[in-house]
């Protein structure tokens, strides 16, 4: 095992003697290092939420299930659970944070139920309608409120954590479209550079995206997977884990291919029209790369496992978020 991964390791940093290939490389090295962070904020955040509600939730109905004569928790002072032994003690938590993890299952999987109750039951729809809205929504909300920090220059507090050229200027200016305050060494963005934008990503997500959520959805249809009773959250954390190996192998490759000099000014080309980008242009880009390069590697995960339609919304939310993330800057 140690092999393979030290194997995968020098393949994902080995640089190629041709400029494309170790541009390539460079930019897959940051794209994973932010997709990590992305990883480690969302997971502290949902986390700390659940932990958070629940533990509120609980405080208010939690009963000591140490003894059948034992009373509330609640009513208990501080010196009679030190008066326990250290094995009551520890009974007394294990049973409580078994209560936690069932109480925060029976949680979720209730709001599950009302997901599915909105698409009437439909596996169909639930698979392909579903996952459309999800990464669409997903997509233009989070990737709106990207652009318009570029847009704006505010919050300004958050242009510090950008990673892009410092010697561009923030915000961007886009004209005619937006007259704001007066930014005299602003980089103008013009009408036509954002329609142009906005058309090529929409042609990915409709033309595109539709026809590959379908075949998608039928894959992992005969593949076989479940859509009703959510998994634990320990095996949803184990299968993100899976899909984040298999993405980056497949996206690596997928992109390393198309740096080559025969494919590059016919395909990948159009989206480096972006050197400094804004977080709609994540998906600006020929067909054939999109499908190649933004579709299949994060599907690749799902339907290897089997993956629950829950858990594959979260995979698909965390891909889209990371790669926003990565061209705001």
């Amino acid at each position: 095992m140690g092999i393979m991964f030290g194997h995968i390791l020098k393949v994902l940093t080995m640089k190629s003697p041709n400029s494309s290939a170790t541009t390539s490389a460079e930019e897959l090295s940051t794209r994973r290092a932010q997709l990590l962070s992305s990883i480690k904020t969302f997971i502290v955040i949902l986390s700390t939420s659940i932990i958070s509600f629940i533990a509120f939730r609980n405080t208010l109905t939690w009963y000591s299930i140490g003894s059948d004569t034992m009373t509330p928790l609640a009513s208990k002072s501080m010196t009679a659970y030190h008066r326990l032994s250290p094995a009551d003690k520890s009974y007394l938590v294990l049973k409580y944070l078994q209560r936690f993890w069932g109480a925060s299952g029976d949680f979720w999987q209730s709001q599950w139920e009302k997901v599915l109750d909105a698409f009437g039951h439909n596996q169909f729809n639930v698979g392909f309608f579903g996952t459309f809205f999800v990464t669409f929504f997903v997509y233009w909300i989070v990737g709106t409120i990207y652009t318009l920090i570029d847009f704006t220059g505010r919050p300004a507090f958050l242009l510090k954590y950008k990673i892009q050229d410092p010697n561009a200027a923030y915000p961007v200016r886009v004209y005619p479209i937006l007259t704001i305050l007066p930014y005299p060494s602003c980089v103008p963005v013009s009408k036509k550079q954002i329609f142009s934008v906005l058309r090529q990503v929409l042609i990915n997500q409709f033309l595109v995206g539709i026809p590959l959520t379908l075949i998608g959805h039928y894959l992992i249809l005969w593949r076989g997977y479940d859509w009703g009773k959510l998994p634990t959250f320990q095996w949803v954390i184990l299968e993100l884990s899976i899909c984040i190996l298999l993405e980056e192998l497949c996206f690596y490759y997928s992109h390393r291919l198309l740096h080559n000099p025969r494919l590059y000014k016919y395909i990948h080309k159009q989206h480096h029209e972006w050197q400094t980008p804004i977080a709609i242009t994540a998906i600006y880009c020929h067909p054939i790369e999109h499908i190649f390069s933004n579709l299949l590697p994060p599907l690749l995960g799902p339907l290897v496992l089997g993956s629950h339609t829950a858990t594959a919304w979260l995979w698909f939310t965390l891909a889209t978020l990371s790669t926003l993330n990565a061209h705001s800057g």
